[in-house]
């Protein structure tokens, strides 16, 4: 423990006798543990927290493919896979508009992210709506 010590003493006094190369040496600390931190919050993130749903781990994202190209399903091939598929519980679609669209009806306008969802979606992921009340059978009929 005593080596320790003398270790740090003599650290500490050849970064006194140099102060720019110790601004540079814990300025370099300071960014290495901030990137490292921020790229371990987008990983955890993105990738190893769970999705905030029943079961994610039986869900499944589906797309099509064409010619190497990947896209989503059509709404005839959601509604047919739905009516044919034996291998699923639930089968639900969803279409995300590239840009937001203005929300009216309070003080003033508000944009907000928006999608085309097959009624069974809130079933599917197996949560309530945060508001209004869960889609019918009768709104989802093509």
């Amino acid at each position: 423990m005593g080596s320790l010590w003398s270790d740090v003493r003599f650290a500490l006094r050849g970064l006194a006798r140099s102060p720019g190369f110790a601004a540079v040496a814990v300025l370099t600390l300071a960014l290495g543990i901030g990137a490292a931190t921020g790229v371990f919050s987008a990983v955890h993130a993105v990738l190893l927290a769970a999705m905030p749903y029943p079961h994610p781990e039986r869900l499944v994202l589906a797309y099509a493919t064409f010619k190497g190209e990947g896209s989503g399903l059509s709404g005839h091939d959601c509604f047919d896979y739905a009516e044919q598929a034996t291998s699923f519980e639930s089968l639900a679609s969803h279409l995300q508009f590239p840009y937001p669209l203005p929300l009216t009806g309070g003080e003033k306008p508000e944009n907000v992210r928006t999608a085309f969802v097959s009624a069974n979606l809130f079933q599917t992921l197996g949560v309530a709506p945060a508001l209004g009340r869960p889609f019918a059978a009768a709104d989802g009929a093509p």
